[in-house]
């Protein structure tokens, strides 16, 4: 059973605003029990607490006795709460609303950092694979896709790093998927975060099985070179001998190759 609270009685303040003031030196108390603790007088008089309402809410309101603007009489306490409510909900729409753009890499928050920060983990091989250099065989390829290009009368590829690292992450996560339970690439988020300098990205996948390839893998190859021409002609093989292999205009790109656990092998190439 839970107690009842006390009634109030004489000797308390009142619960809106009273005190007890001793009637020679006005000294006020919080209860009606003489005598006066300053001059010992045994007489109190309960007084009603005085304070400036305006001076409270501009207080409230955030203003100084200096600055020129007043109160309005209309603005009550609630008014006064229903704007800082107000005003903390839109600051936290604001905030959530830039951490989203934050996330899909619109926007860069110093301090912040939200989703994946670099390629995920893929299974298979993204380094060497049966004594060949994938990095190499990377270079070669993109020797090997500029020589195509030119017999069609398109620019070449410039090698650049940022392109790289987006096809590296691109393909990984494509991989990760295929063998795993990872989602699918957002290429257009991983395009934002990467914040490359190009006013237009594009970015081609190509999977080549082993069936496709002469040897019957790419560690059948000798060389890096031999691995990587394969592959092109195997790409362009697959796609009739159509050889732009993506936008036409562009002049620099990135490749990665990834050879997944059953031995086929992903290409990403990035271009802009």
């Amino acid at each position: 059973m839970v107690p009842a609270a006390p009634e109030a009685d004489e000797t308390t303040s009142d619960a809106y605003g009273y005190v007890w003031v001793c009637e020679e030196c006005g000294n006020d108390h919080p209860k009606n029990t003489p005598p006066c603790d300053r001059c010992g007088h045994n007489q109190f008089e309960r007084q009603p607490i005085e304070f400036d309402e305006e001076a409270v809410m501009e207080e409230m309101l955030g203003r100084s006795e200096d600055d020129s603007r007043t109160s309005s009489a209309d603005i009550g306490y609630l008014d006064v709460i229903d704007t800082r409510l107000a005003l903390m909900m839109v600051g936290v729409a604001a905030l959530v609303a830039l951490l989203a753009l934050s996330y899909v890499g619109i926007v860069s928050v110093p301090g912040i950092d939200i989703g994946p920060t670099g390629p995920v983990e893929a299974p298979g091989n993204a380094t060497e694979y049966e004594g060949l250099s994938l990095s190499t065989v990377e270079a070669e390829y993109l020797v090997a896709l500029n020589e195509r290009r030119a017999d069609e009368g398109y620019d070449a590829y410039e090698p650049d790093d940022g392109l790289g690292a987006l096809a590296e992450r691109v393909n990984k996560q494509r991989v990760a998927a295929a063998y795993g339970d990872a989602d699918e690439p957002d290429i257009q988020r991983l395009i934002n975060e990467a914040e490359l300098d190009c006013d237009r990205v594009g970015v081609r996948q190509v999977m080549i099985p082993v069936s496709r390839l002469d040897g019957g893998s790419l560690g059948s190859y000798e060389t890096e070179s031999d691995a990587a021409r394969a592959l092109v002609e195997s790409q362009r093989a697959a796609e009739n001998g159509r050889t732009g292999f993506m936008d036409v205009a562009s002049n620099r790109g990135g490749i990665d190759v990834h050879v997944a656990p059953d031995d086929a092998v992903y290409i990403v190439i990035a271009g802009c």
